[in-house]
């Protein structure tokens, strides 16, 4: 609205003669005109500007040329996701031969040493009693049926378990020594005609017969020490 009266009144002045005689017009023509360039000084100010949305830029004081931004927030490393182990269910099927298995592994021990005593005696007496090797041979018999019913229990239950991570380790240590334990007792088997004929052939059929049953010894103690 200021502004607007004073375009008006330039243009009065400008087609208006100029009266010498009152001054107080003048004067208020001299005031208007102040008023009017004020104004006209004040339009000429240019607005502030607004400051940009986003992250302001930093200066470090006293050095006005160096311009950082803000640094980025840390990066959040993902959390490890642990997984729960598997639980592993056997059968019935699976205890039942396992504790067959146990007493199986009880039972050979003392068959192993009647089988040792009765072969020393048919290998050292000149004249042996019948009985004697009438028992080694039914005590052999005892042995194989054992440990085949141990072995198949075994096999199977290995075969079972073997999703079951939980001691594979040990169960394949015992099943390796066991399964060539087997193979000694085979072989035991098939030198008993050498041993009736030579001595020579029944040292040979001892030996072997000790290894196995030693083997087989220790692979027993170790399931039991590490079970």
């Amino acid at each position: 609205m200021l502004h607007l009266s004073c375009v008006a009144l330039a243009a009065t002045l400008a087609v208006s003669p100029v009266r010498v005689a009152s001054t107080a017009p003048i004067a208020g023509l001299a005031a208007a005109d102040t008023s009017c360039a004020a104004t006209a000084a004040d339009a000429n100010v240019a607005a502030p500007r607004a400051v940009p949305a986003g992250p302001r830029r930093l200066v470090r004081f006293g050095d006005p040329d160096e311009v950082t931004s803000p640094e980025p927030p840390p990066a959040v490393a993902d959390t490890p996701v642990a997984r729960r182990p598997r639980a592993i269910e056997h059968s019935d099927a699976y205890y039942t031969r396992l504790e067959i298995h146990r007493v199986g592994a009880v039972a050979m021990l003392p068959l192993f040493g009647a089988e040792y005593f009765l072969g020393q005696n048919l290998l050292t007496s000149l004249h042996p009693a019948s009985w004697v090797r009438q028992t080694h041979r039914a005590v052999a018999y005892g042995v194989v049926g054992v440990f085949g019913v141990n072995t198949v229990t075994g096999v199977w239950n290995l075969w079972e378990a073997r999703g079951d991570s939980n001691g594979r380790g040990r169960r394949m240590v015992h099943a390796l020594t066991m399964l060539a334990a087997d193979a000694g007792f085979v072989a035991t088997e098939a030198t008993v005609g050498q041993a009736k004929r030579t001595l020579d052939g029944a040292h040979r059929h001892r030996n072997i017969a000790l290894a196995s049953i030693g083997l087989s010894t220790a692979s027993t103690v170790y399931m039991w020490l590490t079970r």
